[in-house]
Protein backbone atom coordinates (compact mmCIF):
# COMPACT_ATOMS: atom_id res chain seq x y z
CA UNK A 1 0.00 0.00 0.00
CA UNK A 2 3.11 2.15 -0.16
CA UNK A 3 3.07 2.89 3.47
CA UNK A 4 4.46 0.03 4.86
CA UNK A 5 1.81 -2.56 4.98
CA UNK A 6 0.42 -4.87 3.37
CA UNK A 7 -2.34 -7.70 2.62
CA UNK A 8 -3.05 -11.02 0.97
CA UNK A 9 -6.51 -12.16 -0.09
CA UNK A 10 -8.89 -12.06 -3.12
CA UNK A 11 -10.31 -8.91 -1.48
CA UNK A 12 -8.13 -6.77 0.73
CA UNK A 13 -8.96 -3.04 1.98
CA UNK A 14 -6.43 -0.52 3.92
CA UNK A 15 -7.02 2.32 5.71
CA UNK A 16 -4.19 5.30 5.82
CA UNK A 17 -3.13 7.02 8.46
CA UNK A 18 -1.48 10.63 7.29
CA UNK A 19 -2.10 12.70 4.23
CA UNK A 20 0.42 12.12 1.41
CA UNK A 21 0.81 9.95 -1.96
CA UNK A 22 1.23 6.35 -2.31
CA UNK A 23 2.28 3.84 -4.54
CA UNK A 24 -0.35 0.58 -4.38
CA UNK A 25 1.00 -2.44 -6.04
CA UNK A 26 -1.36 -5.53 -6.81
CA UNK A 27 0.07 -8.66 -7.12
CA UNK A 28 -1.93 -11.55 -8.69
CA UNK A 29 -1.03 -14.83 -9.94
CA UNK A 30 -3.54 -17.91 -11.25
CA UNK A 31 -2.49 -21.42 -12.79
CA UNK A 32 1.14 -20.30 -13.31
CA UNK A 33 0.38 -16.68 -15.18
CA UNK A 34 1.08 -13.71 -13.27
CA UNK A 35 0.55 -9.98 -13.28
CA UNK A 36 1.39 -6.82 -11.54
CA UNK A 37 -0.66 -3.58 -11.46
CA UNK A 38 0.41 0.27 -9.80
CA UNK A 39 -1.29 3.18 -9.01
CA UNK A 40 -0.56 6.39 -7.39
CA UNK A 41 -3.23 7.16 -4.11
CA UNK A 42 -3.21 10.57 -2.90
CA UNK A 43 -4.50 10.74 0.66
CA UNK A 44 -5.46 14.50 1.55
CA UNK A 45 -6.44 15.80 5.14
CA UNK A 46 -9.95 16.63 4.90
CA UNK A 47 -10.43 20.59 5.35
CA UNK A 48 -14.31 20.68 6.93
CA UNK A 49 -16.33 21.47 9.50
CA UNK A 50 -19.00 20.36 11.84
CA UNK A 51 -21.88 22.26 13.01
CA UNK A 52 -24.79 21.02 15.30
CA UNK A 53 -28.68 22.23 15.73
CA UNK A 54 -30.95 20.73 17.27
CA UNK A 55 -35.00 20.19 16.60
CA UNK A 56 -36.38 19.47 19.75
CA UNK A 57 -35.05 16.30 21.05
CA UNK A 58 -32.79 15.67 18.23
CA UNK A 59 -29.60 16.70 17.40
CA UNK A 60 -28.24 16.80 13.33
CA UNK A 61 -25.36 17.29 11.99
CA UNK A 62 -24.16 19.60 8.93
CA UNK A 63 -20.66 18.64 7.28
CA UNK A 64 -19.37 20.93 5.45
CA UNK A 65 -16.61 20.12 2.89
CA UNK A 66 -14.30 23.17 2.02
CA UNK A 67 -11.40 21.24 -0.08
CA UNK A 68 -11.28 21.26 -3.78
CA UNK A 69 -11.72 17.29 -3.10
CA UNK A 70 -14.76 15.06 -2.47
CA UNK A 71 -13.91 13.48 1.29
CA UNK A 72 -14.69 9.86 1.93
CA UNK A 73 -16.06 9.58 5.53
CA UNK A 74 -16.58 6.42 5.38
CA UNK A 75 -16.51 4.71 8.54
CA UNK A 76 -15.27 8.27 10.45
CA UNK A 77 -17.46 8.59 13.68
CA UNK A 78 -19.19 11.38 15.21
CA UNK A 79 -18.78 11.80 19.06
CA UNK A 80 -21.45 13.38 21.58
CA UNK A 81 -20.19 12.78 25.29
CA UNK A 82 -23.12 12.64 27.67
CA UNK A 83 -22.23 12.96 31.25
CA UNK A 84 -19.81 10.40 30.99
CA UNK A 85 -21.32 8.43 27.98
CA UNK A 86 -20.63 8.56 24.77
CA UNK A 87 -23.64 8.53 21.88
CA UNK A 88 -21.23 7.62 18.56
CA UNK A 89 -23.03 7.29 15.15
CA UNK A 90 -20.73 5.44 12.30
CA UNK A 91 -20.61 6.62 9.03
CA UNK A 92 -21.32 3.89 6.28
CA UNK A 93 -18.61 3.26 4.29
CA UNK A 94 -17.92 5.09 0.84
CA UNK A 95 -20.10 8.22 2.27
CA UNK A 96 -18.99 10.53 0.23
CA UNK A 97 -19.04 14.38 0.30
CA UNK A 98 -18.57 16.34 -3.07
CA UNK A 99 -16.18 18.90 -3.01
CA UNK A 100 -17.02 22.72 -1.97
CA UNK A 101 -20.46 20.64 -0.51
CA UNK A 102 -22.42 19.64 2.91
CA UNK A 103 -23.98 16.86 4.28
CA UNK A 104 -26.99 17.23 6.82
CA UNK A 105 -27.17 14.09 8.63
CA UNK A 106 -30.86 14.46 10.71
CA UNK A 107 -31.32 13.02 14.05
CA UNK A 108 -33.45 10.28 13.34
CA UNK A 109 -30.67 8.96 11.15
CA UNK A 110 -27.68 9.25 13.20
CA UNK A 111 -29.29 8.93 17.01
CA UNK A 112 -28.21 11.46 18.55
CA UNK A 113 -30.22 13.41 21.03
CA UNK A 114 -29.61 16.47 23.56
CA UNK A 115 -29.06 15.27 27.33
CA UNK A 116 -27.44 19.00 28.21
CA UNK A 117 -27.98 22.27 27.66
CA UNK A 118 -24.30 22.22 26.35
CA UNK A 119 -23.35 19.49 23.88
CA UNK A 120 -19.60 18.54 22.78
CA UNK A 121 -19.30 17.07 19.28
CA UNK A 122 -16.45 15.82 18.00
CA UNK A 123 -15.73 13.83 14.76
CA UNK A 124 -12.84 11.44 14.50
CA UNK A 125 -10.92 9.31 11.50
CA UNK A 126 -12.04 5.55 12.12
CA UNK A 127 -8.53 5.40 13.69
CA UNK A 128 -9.64 7.85 16.83
CA UNK A 129 -7.79 10.39 15.63
CA UNK A 130 -9.59 13.85 16.04
CA UNK A 131 -10.78 15.68 12.78
CA UNK A 132 -13.08 18.19 14.06
CA UNK A 133 -15.43 19.42 16.71
CA UNK A 134 -18.28 21.85 18.07
CA UNK A 135 -20.60 22.59 20.50
CA UNK A 136 -24.05 22.91 20.45
CA UNK A 137 -25.71 25.43 23.09
CA UNK A 138 -28.93 25.26 23.45
CA UNK A 139 -30.80 28.40 24.97
CA UNK A 140 -32.31 27.86 29.16
CA UNK A 141 -36.27 28.36 27.90
CA UNK A 142 -35.85 25.46 24.92
CA UNK A 143 -33.93 22.97 27.10
CA UNK A 144 -36.93 23.61 29.37
CA UNK A 145 -39.14 22.81 27.28
CA UNK A 146 -37.16 19.65 25.77
CA UNK A 147 -37.04 18.52 29.58
CA UNK A 148 -40.92 19.43 30.32
CA UNK A 149 -41.48 17.42 27.22
CA UNK A 150 -39.69 14.15 28.14
CA UNK A 151 -41.11 14.16 31.59
CA UNK A 152 -44.80 14.36 30.14
CA UNK A 153 -44.29 11.30 27.11
CA UNK A 154 -42.24 9.41 30.94
CA UNK A 155 -45.38 9.99 32.80
CA UNK A 156 -47.74 8.82 29.81
CA UNK A 157 -45.69 5.51 29.01
CA UNK A 158 -46.06 5.05 33.04
CA UNK A 159 -49.70 5.55 32.54
CA UNK A 160 -50.51 3.05 30.01
CA UNK A 161 -48.57 0.29 31.72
Amino acid sequence: FGDGDSTTGKKTEHTYYSGGEYNVVTNASKAGEQAVSRIKVSIREPEMTILATNRGKLVDILLENHSKFEINVGEFEIVKNEGGRQNTFIFPQDTIINSGKAVNIMGEISGLHVENQTEKITMRYPNGRFVAETVLEISTDVFAKIQSETIEASKNRKKKK
